[in-house]
Formats: structure tokens, C-alpha cells, sequence
């Protein structure tokens, strides 16, 4: 299954998801020039030897960043350093985040490393350009 993401600009979130090591590998213009579709594979391969993909659809209706009903779980081999590199090239740190049903989804924000008991290496959230949480975590 690949994900299917509506987005406010898809050519946004394709720079955003080419710092989680996604690149664009298909893309569809509309009359207007503007990407009206996208898929996005990972360079790396997944756990399971196959890339991870997502596709990204330009939406046709606002995007309301807090009533994002999915969210996406990856996984990285360094957690820290994935987390610092999204800190060096701007998005916001949120601190520790407090999720509750309805929280605000600023974009653009990278939340502090966390150690649960099921992914002792550590994990952290995510929010991309459209407010979608994405959730990071290093197996060990």
C-alpha cells in the first residue's frame, strides 16, 4: 500500500520529504505548469529491501492543517542526526510534544526525542508543510 497525501503544493512538500530522503521519481503538470501530482520514493531501501514511497496530490480544497486524519510512521537508522539536520535547514523546534484530539498542527515543526518503551533508540514527531504528522523512530 502507498500512501495518497492531498497537499496545498505538491512541489513544497516533495522539497520537504527530500529531507527525510524522499526523491520525486514521477510527476504529472496541469495546464497551469504546476505539479498536480507526484511520486516520491526513498533512495534508501525500507526494512523489508524495498523503497518507501508516497504520492502527493495537489488539493483542490484548503488544506486545514488540524483535521489530518492519518499520520506516517518511518524509520531511520540515527534519530539524532536526523533530528538536528531538520532543525539546521529551518523547521521549528516544538519541544516536547503534547498530543491531544484537536491540537494544533503548526507546520514546519520537528518535536523533542523521545525513548518509549517499544522503540528504545528513540523517536520523534513531525509536522510537514500541511500540517501531517509524521512519526520517526530508529529500531534498534
Amino acid at each position: 500500500m502507498v500512501p495518497f497525501a492531498y497537499v496545498a503544493d505538491v512541489e513544497t512538500s516533495l522539497a520537504f520529504y527530500s529531507h527525510l530522503g524522499f526523491l520525486a521519481t514521477h510527476i504529472e503538470q496541469g495546464p497551469d505548469g504546476r505539479i498536480e501530482w507526484a511520486w516520491a520514493q526513498s533512495a534508501a531501501p525500507a526494512m523489508d529491501g524495498h523503497s518507501a514511497a508516497v504520492m502527493f496530490g495537489r488539493s483542490s480544497e484548503p488544506i486545514v492543517s488540524g483535521a489530518q486524519g492519518v499520520f506516517f510512521y518511518m524509520h531511520c537508522d540515527n534519530v539524532v542526526a536526523l533530528r538536528s539536520h531538520l532543525l539546521e535547514i529551518g523547521l521549528r523546534d516544538g519541544g516536547v510534544r503534547v498530543g491531544s484530539a484537536g491540537a494544533t498542527r503548526e507546520p514546519n515543526m520537528v518535536f523533542a526525542l523521545v525513548h518509549p518503551r517499544y522503540m528504545p533508540a528513540g523517536e520523534f514527531h513531525i509536522h510537514d508543510p500541511d500540517g501531517y504528522s509524521i512519526l520517526v523512530g530508529q529500531p534498534s
